[in-house]
């Protein structure tokens, strides 16, 4: 675990402890919690993102697999799921976790967005997270009834609507 206040952030310093770090404990994965943070502290959005370019860079020089977290300024529902700057074409995956309200109920919503070089499906798919960890639930239409998310479309929208039982397959109604 690494920490700098981001009140007292030379970023300069920041990254090069950030690299002295990496480089001494041999770090393969490392979770930056949260770009929200950085984008705040740093007055400047030039040097956040050259900040930013330099983490991505240097993590694919290492094959580092690595998550930067964003938190979008939204409780529920997005006008939209970026940062500040664009970095689909910097980075090689975006998941969007989100929060679904279905029923009175909030409910985790998954959607991989983005995958560079990778088939992938552009679902929403509801998880739990419990003992164990983080569960995707299944979504196939024999489970339909009794996932939630499996019925809904919309689910990134701030509205999700029910979708008609005509527009579910004969095996989920």
């Amino acid at each position: 675990m690494l920490f700098d206040s981001p009140q007292e952030l030379n970023i300069d310093v920041h990254f090069a402890r950030v690299v002295d770090t990496i480089e001494k404990y041999d770090v393969q994965r490392m979770v930056i919690d949260g770009m929200t943070s950085y984008s705040t502290a740093l007055q400047d959005q030039a040097v956040y993102r050259d900040f930013f370019h330099a983490l991505v860079a240097y993590s694919k020089h290492r094959l580092m697999t690595t998550f930067f977290s964003y938190e979008n300024p939204e409780f529920l529902g997005l006008s939209t799921f970026m940062p500040d700057f664009p970095v689909s074409s910097i980075v090689d995956n975006i998941i969007l976790l989100s929060l679904v309200e279905i029923k009175s109920s909030l409910r985790r919503c998954l959607t991989v967005v983005k995958a560079r070089g990778s088939p992938h499906q552009f679902d929403s798919r509801e998880y739990v997270i419990g003992q164990g960890g983080i569960t995707l639930l299944p979504f196939d239409e024999t489970v339909a009834k009794v996932l939630p998310l499996a019925r809904y479309s919309g689910i990134l929208s701030r509205a999700p609507s029910r979708l008609p039982e005509a527009a579910l397959p004969l095996e989920s109604r």
